[in-house]
């Protein structure tokens, strides 16, 4: 044979190899589905084999942090021109494309396109609230953040120590920049606070696969935020969980949960 024709033959070879892998990742994502138990007692399978059957959820309530004044809440912790500042939120809820509450449980464990909005929210430097960096998006209201518009999905991933958990990954729709918190121009650590990362949520109490009415979410090991800029010295970290149930008419209290991919 001759030269030329071995190398196109290995090429072949690779690329017969990258399709299959390929297609071999993509089969075992696919096999990722969100679950839920209808009136009758039946197990289903989200948008299988009826698309039509595409409930929403949203997030019921925020669960409380011990040692806080602040009953129900989750925060945000990072580091800017050395101050600690703390995003402490006492309220959140999904949001749809169209602005509606909510989002949807699709096809394939994913779900439809939608933003997070949370409320209630202060900042603190070092501690101590901070009135001047009052933080707000877009030019909204006080106090209320709206985030970019995220992508997710379940997914099965591998932790440090080899194990393999379901996870619902977050991620921004573009690019990396999760949400753009803007403060006052008297504000010790800048007039805007970009939040880069992504989430992989985890079911707080190992029952992801498991149908229930409500699960509780926190924020899982492989998740990834900085404020600023991906640097060491701006690491976030999110602190908080909250209780995730369906809503519309016809799903409130029914049970539901996720198929690992």
């Amino acid at each position: 044979m001759k030269p030329g024709l071995k190398a196109l033959g290995l090429c072949a070879l690779v690329l017969g190899l990258i399709a299959a892998f390929t297609s071999s990742a993509a089969q075992a994502e696919n096999n990722a589905a969100w679950t839920m138990v209808d009136l009758g007692g039946s197990l289903l399978k989200v948008g299988v084999p009826n698309d039509t059957l595409l409930p929403k959820i949203n997030i019921k309530e925020i669960e409380a942090l011990l040692a806080s004044p602040f009953v129900k809440h989750v925060v945000l912790l990072s580091e800017a021109l050395k101050v600690h500042y703390e995003t402490l939120c006492t309220g959140a809820e999904l949001e749809d494309e169209a602005g509606g509450v909510g989002t949807r449980l699709l096809l394939n464990g994913s779900l439809e396109h939608f933003k997070v909005k949370l409320t209630g929210c202060i900042i603190f430097l070092k501690g101590v609230e901070s009135k001047p960096c009052a933080p707000k998006t877009g030019g909204g209201p006080l106090g209320v953040i709206l985030t970019a518009a995220f992508k997710g999905r379940i997914v099965l991933q591998e932790l440090a120590s080899g194990e393999r958990d379901e996870f619902v990954r977050v991620e921004p729709l573009v690019g990396e920049t999760m949400v753009t918190m803007e403060t006052g121009e008297e504000c010790a650590i800048g007039a805007k606070i970009p939040i880069i990362g992504k989430l992989f949520l985890k079911d707080s109490q190992n029952e992801f696969l498991v149908e229930k009415e409500v699960h509780l979410f926190e924020p899982g090991p492989l998740t990834e935020l900085w404020g600023f800029s991906k640097t060491a010295e701006h690491v976030a970290t999110i602190k908080g969980s909250a209780l995730f149930a369906l809503i519309g008419a016809g799903h409130v209290g029914l049970r539901w949960g996720g198929i690992g991919a």
